[in-house]
């Protein structure tokens, strides 16, 4: 019981305690002659580094989120002071010169965190701890928000419940769904309906992994990828959107140099930089580092097919038949067909490969699967003998019945997508799915089979369909 509360309080301060190294304390004096974009700091590569050291980020205090406006010329940030009583921060660039960080006035006297300025730059978003005055479902803060007049900010008013604002150049604002937290502990990432800047609906993303733990959305200036956190303002992800506007599976930047205590993310308006807190500092980095992993969500071949990608077995998959026609560098392919030579069936099957064209038709970055991965996928899933039901599509859209217990929760999503013989005809719609691997002597085709009929994989080494001229779906995997 301990551990659950002192969970949701950590999420509600935004702040792991285990992995931050700094005491809250008092803020130490701060360089008044700083000049230029971003308070005057050089920007950063590929190497995260902290931002604006003794200015913004100081050694004895802790500072988290923080929010440029949309031309630069300000920053709001928040730090954590005693009994975790938090502070919002302004400073601006007047006449070329920062100002020396101030509490903004309309939030004293009340915990006040994690301010964000919109895109438009007419509103601003922020928790203010003020007392449970709007009734809200769950436990205070609450988020508030503050017109941009001419003289300033106007006066607060309540938006509604959630925790960490972000919103996009489309003006589409994402929260955390705090409704249910003190209830069942669960968070969720959702879009905002709001009507006159008051919060009137939350639709929730789905995206996984972690579902129900997700926390402190990050939306990218154009919307096309949103960053999250899974441990309460720690251990960070990033999502994709798809081309159909869904979202596509979170990647673990943990795998990809990130420490596990980053979290909570923002990026500038400009969409260039990254900011996120790190044991109690703010740390800044180019968004290419994130932007270089939009492989691993998507792929787009040759022809502008696009096709999803999952992480299985720690392998990144096409969760999608191949379609192309053409080789990487544009040249046709030869011995790719469509089942019963019906274009229709390309959408939902894919096209069907001899081992020459699977070769030829691999795309720049990718592999057909050797043979050992096959085998490890297989393994990682409970064994050959098992492993079907959960490679295949559940239902009957794209296998004939049985397909008993079919569950497709690996989320490789196998259809029932025939094969072309070596004869011309084509076999097995809905019945069998065949895919081509390569063979651990580098050398020969590897085939695994699938079937509506039995929950089991089979698989060969098959040196004679090298040249046979049957033709198998493809599913490559990153390198």
């Amino acid at each position: 019981m301990f551990k659950k509360t002192f969970t949701i309080i950590i999420l509600l301060l935004l702040v792991l305690i285990q992995t931050s190294c700094k005491e809250v304390s008092t803020t130490e004096p701060v360089d008044t002659s700083l000049k230029g974009p971003y308070v005057g700091q050089t920007p950063p590569g590929l190497t995260a580094k902290i931002f604006a050291p003794n200015f913004i980020s100081q050694p004895n205090i802790a500072e988290f989120t923080c929010s440029f406006s949309p031309d630069g010329n300000e920053i709001y940030f928040y730090r954590i002071h005693e009994n975790w009583y938090c502070k919002i921060y302004c400073s601006k660039q007047i006449n070329g010169v920062w100002t020396t960080p101030e509490e903004l006035s309309f939030t004293t006297g009340f915990s006040a965190a994690q301010p964000h300025v919109t895109l438009d730059n007419t509103t601003m978003y922020f928790s203010w701890n003020v007392g449970n005055a709007g009734n809200l479902p769950g436990k205070d803060p609450g988020i508030y928000f503050v017109k941009r007049t001419n003289t300033g900010w106007s006066t607060p008013q309540l938006a509604g419940q959630g925790m960490y604002q972000t919103s996009s150049l489309d003006g589409q604002l994402y929260t955390t769904d705090m409704s249910t937290v003190f209830v069942n502990g669960k968070t969720y990432l959702v879009k905002v309906q709001r009507t006159n800047d008051l919060f009137t609906g939350y639709e929730k993303l789905n995206i996984q992994p972690e579902y129900g733990k997700q926390a402190h959305p990050c939306i990218s200036p154009d919307g096309s990828y949103l960053l999250f956190d899974v441990g309460g303002g720690s251990h960070m992800f990033v999502s994709f959107k798809n081309p159909d506007g869904t979202w596509g599976e979170g990647i673990d930047l943990t795998d990809h140099g990130f420490d596990v205590a980053v979290g909570a993310a923002y990026i500038t308006p400009d969409g260039k930089y990254l900011f996120y807190h790190f044991n109690g500092d703010l740390y800044w980095v180019s968004t290419d580092v994130i932007l270089n992993l939009k492989s691993l969500s998507s792929l787009t071949d040759v022809d502008g097919n696009i096709y999803k990608v999952k992480k299985i077995n720690n392998k990144y998959w096409l969760t999608q038949n191949f379609k192309a026609t053409k080789k990487a560098n544009g040249q046709s392919l030869q011995g790719v067909y469509v089942y019963d030579d019906n274009i229709n069936n390309v959408t939902d099957y894919g096209r069907l490969y001899t081992w020459q064209a699977a070769v030829d038709a691999t795309p720049t970055g990718w592999h057909l699967p050797t043979q050992t991965e096959w085998e490890d996928l297989f393994t990682s899933l409970g064994g050959a003998g098992n492993a079907g039901v959960k490679l295949k599509e559940s239902g009957f859209a794209h296998w004939n019945s049985p397909n008993s217990g079919s569950n497709n929760s690996s989320g490789f999503t196998a259809v029932g997508s025939g094969f072309r013989g070596g004869d011309g005809i084509y076999y097995d719609l809905k019945i069998h799915g065949s895919y081509w691997g390569s063979a651990n002597n580098a050398s020969d085709p590897y085939c695994v089979y699938l079937y509506n009929s039995n929950s089991q994989v089979n698989y060969e080494v098959s040196p004679i369909d090298k040249t046979s001229g049957i033709a198998f779906a493809v599913r490559y995997i990153k390198d």
